[in-house]
């Protein structure tokens, strides 16, 4: 007869607070990337935060493995929990009233991990357009950089000249090289597109 899996004990609200509290102190743990020479840095906190769960009485005991994988889904699991409590504020009608709300230590959790996900952010645009040329549309000057290819010497110029339209390619780019023809010493014209 197989042995049954047995499950283990749930995280208590203690080992949820205490994850809070270390991560308010370590924010290193919230990416899970970092820089190569941090590494060790990162799995050391893991480590220490995994040793604090598991000397909390009453509680679950996993390793640093399990650890990750239940911060990745409460985080998760409480961000959907935001949205949700989001979305029913937002609507129309005389329903009842949503029973999706956030408690404290997940509401902490939130202002650890940060609200963009849940609420957006009104800074950035709806759409990006992909053109990159209709992105600089708006106040643009155009200066002339000549670069000495040669000997890599670099000379900037700002002309006060209405903006000047490319002509290579069916569209217009925000810059190109242009040849000087006979000139040997390997100078080229680059049209830039600055916002003024």
């Amino acid at each position: 007869m197989a042995e049954a899996k047995r499950r283990g004990k749930r995280t208590s609200q203690e080992q949820m607070t205490a994850i809070v509290d270390f991560i308010e102190v370590h924010k290193i743990l919230l990416s899970g990337k970092c820089h190569p020479l941090q590494a060790k840095e990162l799995e050391e906190k893991w480590s220490e935060l995994s040793e604090i769960l598991n000397n909390i009485p009453n509680g679950a005991r996993k390793d640093v493995k399990q650890w990750k994988t239940f911060f990745s889904e409460w985080k998760s699991k409480t961000r959907k929990k935001a949205r949700l409590a989001k979305e029913h504020l937002v609507k129309t009608g005389g329903g009842s009233y949503s029973t999706e709300q956030l408690n404290e230590i997940e509401t902490r959790l939130i202002n650890v991990c940060g609200w963009v996900s849940i609420i957006g952010c009104n800074e950035l645009p709806e759409e990006i357009d992909p053109d990159a040329e209709s992105i600089f549309e708006r106040d643009i000057e155009v200066s002339t950089i000549e670069i000495d290819l040669i000997n890599e010497a670099t000379e900037f110029e700002v002309l006060d000249e209405p903006a000047v339209e490319s002509s290579v390619g069916p569209s217009t780019s925000s810059g190109r090289l242009q040849d000087r023809g006979s000139n040997k010493s390997g100078m080229y014209k680059l049209f830039v597109k600055n916002a003024a």
